[in-house]
């Protein structure tokens, strides 16, 4: 009976193991995939950040142009 017992703890404890590991698997392709998308914003931060100072100058010069009629 205790040997029964000990195998069935080693199976349950085998299958939470295995769970958390596949669970870590996907966490590491979760976070490489995140590391990419950050690598690239980053690496064109300043583009992003010259079309947003452009539109904001376009936004200003169109709010003056209707403010003037």
């Amino acid at each position: 009976m205790l040997a029964v017992r000990q195998v069935s703890k080693y199976d349950d404890l085998q299958r939470k193991y295995d769970v958390i590991f596949i669970h870590n698997q996907n966490l590491i392709v979760d976070i490489s995939k995140c590391t990419a998308a950050n690598m690239f914003y980053k690496n064109h931060e300043k583009d992003f950040n010259k079309v947003i100072d452009t539109l904001r100058e376009d936004l200003f010069e169109l709010k003056k142009t209707v403010s003037r009629k």
